[in-house]
């Protein structure tokens, strides 16, 4: 198959592990399999109450995808996709996101 292609390091199935969003616990799985601490990760999702709350409860830096920007919080950041999501790491207004 030609074109590009994403890595998938790790699926964590919410019926599989018995929790899910936004139970902190559900992404303690995939940081316990990537071997990663939450601190230095940032989680993209598109809701406020599963991803970003879920995210943020955990210890990971939320990033909320809002591409009509309807969400009326601005105590996270918010991308309208994902080709948004670098300019915003490197951006001098994130400087709490965690760097590599």
């Amino acid at each position: 198959m030609d074109g590009v292609a994403v890595k998938v390091a790790i699926v964590v199935d919410s019926d599989r592990v018995g929790v899910a969003k936004p139970d902190p616990r559900i992404f303690q799985f995939a940081l316990d399999a990537l071997d990663v601490p939450a601190g230095r990760c940032v989680y993209v999702g598109d809701t406020v109450h599963f991803d970003v709350k879920g995210a943020r409860n955990a210890g990971l830096f939320p990033v909320h995808v809002d591409p009509h920007r309807f969400c009326p919080f601005d105590d996270h950041p918010h991308v309208a996709g994902l080709g948004d999501l670098l300019p915003l790491l490197r951006s001098a207004h994130a400087t709490d996101v965690p760097r590599p």
